[in-house]
């Protein structure tokens, strides 16, 4: 036991040092830069998460792009700015469904880099299954028949860290769709 908490310790203060790698998925169409190894859960035939962990002060950093391919019969191709508005709205209130005692903090529908409609976000609530509160602070745009979720999950505490934000920032920064 001793020796686990020891290698524990270690990985912890490693992955402050270690810089961000960026990671390419051909199957997701994205490249991001993740703090360390990235794991990727194959949800349906038309979705996928990948997932890393970083920690500010040994506390947990999720960082996480997730990929929804258009279904059949539900595009995601809209006429108007309003149309887009009114499905980024019911988008997050679906993500929110899956944590307790949700409520958004923030949310801006944007043109990322002035061409895809997105939308910034952040909510707060008691992720489901694991009762921990926490913030997730995101972004979701529609490219090309899916949609790209970039966001990063962390506990309360750390919301007005300047390391955090600076963290937030970069990775979705380092965002890049294909």
């Amino acid at each position: 036991m001793r020796r686990f908490g020891i290698v524990l310790c270690i990985s912890v203060l490693l992955s402050q040092f270690v810089a961000a790698t960026d990671y390419k998925s051909i199957k997701g169409g994205f490249q991001a830069s993740f703090p360390a190894d990235v794991e990727e859960i194959v949800v349906d035939p038309y979705s996928s998460a990948w997932t890393s962990i970083d920690y500010i002060d040994q506390i947990f950093v999720m960082h996480q792009v997730a990929v929804l391919k258009e279904k059949p019969g539900k595009p995601l191709h809209y006429e108007s700015h309003d149309e887009y508005r009114a499905f980024f709205n019911i988008f997050l209130n679906e993500l929110m469904q899956g944590y307790t005692k949700s409520r958004v903090i923030s949310s801006e529908y944007i043109m990322w880099k002035n061409q895809y409609p997105a939308l910034k976000y952040t909510f707060q609530g008691v992720m489901g299954g694991y009762d921990i509160e926490v913030i997730n602070e995101g972004l979701a745009l529609i490219y090309k028949g899916k949609l790209v979720k970039s966001s990063l999950i962390f506990p309360p505490i750390l919301h007005d860290d300047a390391r955090l934000i600076n963290m937030v920032n970069g990775f979705h920064n380092s965002l890049a769709i294909f």
